[in-house]
């Protein structure tokens, strides 16, 4: 009995100083009662001095965590400032770490759209067929995630009723499917600022006529979801306005290409042009084992 009584202060003290136990009013009740079990064990052991010293050593634990949790609060409240200021920090170095990657984002994709204008204007300037310049113009305008189709239409005066044919197409809509969604469209779109913009759908038809010479010669059409923004009206102008600089330098090309073939007074084509033809014939005649003949 005596060596458990010489025991008792340290699983006491154990349960005194965990932060659960001996924790506030909580902890100085259990001091108490341990602080008289002391004594009681004491009195009864014929020891109670020991029983006293033990009573006087819980009363102390118990009390020792008042002092103990007044600097623990004089600490919180001193660091309490720093974690606000350093809480404040972090949130501003978030937040500005979100602006620099939407800037990021931002002139990736400015750089992306430059690249392709540039591929554009490339192949506007190096082709003389319309073909690869409106692929090109397509990518372009691919980026936009709003737009769902994009169709080149050219204009035929000698036909009566729908004088708009589609001759490209790129995007979700289908070739076959322009032919009936430029029925609305007028033949004639005569003043520079004409521009045609009907609903379909869930979406805005958007045709941008095509000029040079002060006439319309096709036809550039977008189908785009709501709501169309001015920064997409404006690009569509700029192509506008440089896709009939191109085609006008594509005519311009076939027309100085025919003169060059046929003879001025009589408009027949020029002996070169008949030797041209002739070797050509001659070539594919070898190759394939056919005759020909002249006439």
């Amino acid at each position: 009995m005596n060596q458990l009584f010489a025991l008792y202060p340290l699983w006491v003290l154990t349960l005194l100083l965990i932060p659960f136990k001996g924790k506030g009013r909580r902890g100085l009740l259990l001091a108490f009662l341990f602080s008289l079990g002391a004594l009681f064990l004491g009195w009864e052991l014929q020891m109670g001095s020991v029983g006293c010293l033990y009573a006087v050593l819980f009363l102390t634990g118990g009390l020792f965590q008042f002092p103990l949790q007044q600097e623990v609060h004089r600490a919180v409240k001193k660091s309490l400032p720093k974690q606000l200021q350093f809480q404040e920090e972090i949130a501003k170095t978030e937040e500005e770490c979100t602006q620099w990657e939407m800037a990021k984002a931002r002139l990736e994709s400015e750089m992306e759209e430059m690249v392709l204008r540039y591929s554009f204007t490339q192949k506007l300037v190096a082709h003389m067929e319309e073909d690869p310049i409106l692929k090109s113009l397509g990518l372009l305008f691919s980026v936009n995630g709003d737009i769902e189709g994009i169709s080149f239409s050219t204009f035929n005066e000698k036909t009566d009723g729908n004088t708009w044919r589609p001759i490209f197409s790129c995007g979700k809509t289908p070739l076959e499917e322009w032919t009936s969604l430029l029925k609305e469209v007028p033949p004639t779109l005569n003043r520079v600022k004409d521009r045609f913009m009907s609903p379909v759908s869930n979406s805005i038809l958007v045709g941008e006529p095509i000029r040079w010479e002060n006439k319309v010669h096709g036809l550039l059409s977008f189908i785009v979801k709501e709501p169309i923004h001015k920064t997409f009206l404006d690009q569509v102008t700029f192509c506008g306005q440089i896709l009939g600089l191109g085609f006008h330098k594509i005519s311009l090309y076939r027309q100085v290409l025919e003169r060059s073939r046929r003879d001025g007074l009589t408009e027949l084509y020029l002996r070169r042009i008949f030797l041209e033809r002739l070797k050509e014939e001659v070539n594919f005649s070898k190759r394939y084992g056919t005759s020909f003949s002249l006439l």
